[in-house]
């Protein structure tokens, strides 16, 4: 019996410790589960957190891709319109050459054309200078006709009155 207690007590011993143990572990769980939940909810919101951030790094993908796809498309127009404008430029080079050709063309033509009219004017003016001098000649000739007409009328008027005044002594 005394053994048998001493194996009870042992046992209320053993099972109180164990009891205890039991308690401890059960706290312990208790916090592990609290920490765990605790840790879950932290990786929750790590996780939401990282979803953001991916989809943040994903519509900044998107968008990096759609600037480089402007660029690129803005890149091929551009070179589209150099190719013109270098087309534009031969093009006006070509136009220029021609019109320069068109341009001497006519300073050529000019030239013929004010050497001619020089020659005209010189033929005229020598051909003015002819006529003011035959002007000249002929005022000179009229004003000699007309200094001699005067002087035929003046000596026809004195025989006149030389015939009148013999007239008039034969009458006498």
């Amino acid at each position: 019996e005394e053994r048998l207690r001493g194996d009870v007590l042992q046992r209320d011993v053993e099972i109180e410790r164990l009891t205890s143990r039991i308690g401890a572990l059960e706290r312990e769980w208790e916090e592990t589960r609290v920490q765990k939940d605790e840790l879950r909810r932290e990786d929750e919101k790590k996780a939401a957190h990282l979803r953001d951030r991916e989809e943040e790094v994903e519509r900044m993908r998107d968008t990096l891709r759609r600037r480089e796809e402007e660029a690129a498309a803005k890149f091929q127009q551009s070179e589209g319109k150099v190719r013109w404008l270098e087309a534009r430029v031969q093009e006006l080079e070509t136009l220029k050459e021609v019109l320069s050709s068109q341009l001497r063309e006519v300073q050529v033509t000019r030239e013929r054309e004010r050497a001619e009219k020089e020659e005209q004017l010189r033929e005229t003016t020598q051909e003015l200078r002819n006529a003011q001098r035959e002007i000249q000649t002929l005022s000179e000739r009229l004003q000699e006709s007309n200094r001699e007409r005067e002087r035929v009328l003046q000596q026809a008027e004195k025989r006149e009155r030389e015939v009148e005044s013999w007239k008039e002594m034969a009458e006498d």
